[in-house]
C-alpha cells in the first residue's frame, strides 16, 4: 500500500539504486512477491533500510544540490511577446505614441497612448496603419495645443520681447530683490492695491516665511517702482505702435462726484503683426473745465503726439454729446492736412453704437415711468403685510 512506503526522499532512493551491483539487481527483479504487498514495494522499504542507513548527511546534501527535486506544480504556458523575437530594435519614432503590446482576445495588441484605442500587431512588423492612425488622433492633436500652450516664458508674438512681470519656471532658485520688486509693482498696478501694502506686518510675515532671504520693501520704494514698469511698458507699446499702418481711437469722459473732477480716457484698436485685434489704453488724464469740443480736441492731440501716431488715425468713436461733435469738425480738419483720411474723411466720425442703445432704452422707460413706480410700490407693500 501507498501508506507503507517508507519516508524517504527520492534523491536518496536514487543514490541507493545506483549504488547496487547488477547481481543485486537482477535477484530483486527476479524474487516472487506476496500478494498482500504491491510488488516492487517490498524492495524498496528493504533498500532503503539496508543501503539508505549508510548515507552521510554530506551525501544527502550533495544529492540535493546535484539533483533538483521533482516538481509536479502545473506551470503556466508563457506566451511569446513578439516584441522580444525582434531581430533589430525598433527605429520608428510612431512606437513613441503607443504602450506596450497586450494579448487581446489571443492576439498581440498595441493601445493608443492618446484615445486608447487597440491596435493590431502585424507579423510584417509593419507600422503603417499605427502611423495612419497617430496622423488623425484627435486627442493627440488637442494634446500638443495644450503643450504648444504652456511656455516657461510667456512673450508677446507682436514684438517677440519677453514681456516683463513673469519669472521663467527655469531659474536657479536664488531670491532676486529686483525682481521680486518688479514683480510687486506689477501685483500692486494690476490689482489696484494701495503702495502701502508692502508695509504691513503680515505682508512681510508671509514673504519671509516662504523666502528667508526677504528684505522690507517701503511704500516709497514700491511706487517709484511702479513708475519705472509703467515707462518700461510705455516704451514696448511705443515699439508696437510703430509697426501698425492704422489705429481706431475710442474716448469717453466722465465726471467723478465725490472728487468733482472730470476725465478722459483715450483707447487705441489695431490689428498687430498676427492680425489679431489688439486694445490698449493710451492716456487717462484730467480734463480741465469747461469741457468744450475745443479743449477735448486739443488734449487728444497732444496724446496723439506723446505717442507718435498723429499720422496713423483711421477713425474715432464718440457718444452724441455736443461737445463731441465740434471736437470731431477740429481733429478732422488737422488730419485732412496731411492726406491719410480716407474717403475725404467720410468714414472718420464713428457714434457709439452703446450709447445710441442707451438713449433709446432710457426714452422708452420715461413713458412708463408712471408704471414702472406702480409695480415698485405693490412690491413694497406686499414684502411689508403679514400675508
Amino acid at each position: 500500500m501507498v501508506s507503507s512506503f517508507p519516508h524517504r526522499s527520492f534523491s536518496s532512493f536514487t543514490l541507493a539504486v545506483s549504488r547496487l551491483p547488477p547481481s543485486r539487481l537482477a535477484d530483486m527483479s527476479s524474487e516472487p512477491q506476496s500478494s498482500s504487498t504491491p510488488v516492487g514495494v517490498s524492495r524498496v522499504e528493504e533498500l532503503f533500510v539496508n543501503v539508505d542507513d549508510n548515507l552521510n548527511e554530506e551525501d544527502e546534501c550533495n544529492v540535493e544540490a546535484s539533483e533538483p527535486l521533482l516538481d509536479t506544480t502545473t506551470k503556466e504556458v508563457e506566451v511569446e511577446n513578439p516584441f522580444q523575437v525582434f531581430k533589430k530594435p525598433r527605429r520608428s519614432k510612431v512606437w513613441d505614441d503607443f504602450l506596450e503590446p497586450e494579448l487581446i482576445n489571443k492576439q498581440w495588441k498595441v493601445r493608443c497612448k492618446y484615445c486608447n484605442q487597440p491596435l493590431s500587431v502585424l507579423k510584417s512588423k509593419s507600422t503603417s496603419h499605427l502611423k495612419r492612425h497617430i496622423d488623425g488622433c484627435i486627442k493627440k492633436s488637442r494634446f500638443l495645443k495644450q503643450q504648444q500652450a504652456l511656455n516657461f516664458l510667456p512673450s508677446e508674438s507682436s514684438i517677440g520681447t519677453n514681456q516683463s512681470g513673469f519669472v521663467s519656471a527655469l531659474h536657479d532658485g536664488k531670491v532676486d530683490m529686483l525682481k521680486m520688486r518688479e514683480a510687486m509693482a506689477h501685483w500692486i498696478t494690476m490689482h489696484e492695491h494701495p503702495f502701502s501694502i508692502v508695509e504691513e506686518e503680515g505682508f512681510d510675515l508671509m514673504m519671509k516665511r516662504g523666502m528667508p532671504q526677504w528684505t522690507s520693501v517701503s511704500r516709497v520704494t514700491i511706487r517709484s517702482d511702479s513708475f519705472k514698469v509703467y515707462e518700461f511698458e510705455k516704451l514696448k507699446l511705443k515699439a508696437l505702435l510703430k509697426k501698425v499702418d492704422r489705429i481706431s481711437l475710442t474716448t469717453d469722459l466722465w465726471k467723478s462726484k465725490p472728487q468733482k473732477i472730470e476725465y478722459m480716457v483715450l483707447t487705441a484698436h489695431f490689428l498687430d503683426l498676427d492680425w489679431k485685434l489688439q486694445k490698449r489704453v493710451l492716456n487717462f488724464v484730467h480734463l480741465l473745465p469747461p469741457r468744450k469740443g475745443a479743449n477735448i480736441a486739443d488734449c487728444i492731440l497732444k496724446c496723439l503726439k506723446e505717442w507718435e501716431i498723429e499720422d496713423k488715425v483711421f477713425t474715432i468713436s464718440v457718444d452724441n454729446a455736443s461737445g463731441n461733435d465740434s471736437c470731431i469738425k477740429i481733429l478732422k480738419d488737422n488730419f485732412a492736412t496731411n492726406g491719410r483720411l480716407l474717403c475725404n474723411g467720410k468714414l472718420f466720425h464713428v457714434h457709439c453704437c452703446a450709447h445710441i442703445l442707451n438713449i433709446m432704452v432710457q426714452r422708452g422707460l420715461q413713458q412708463v415711468q408712471d408704471i414702472i413706480e406702480k409695480v415698485h410700490d405693490t412690491v413694497d407693500f406686499l414684502n411689508a403685510s403679514d400675508a
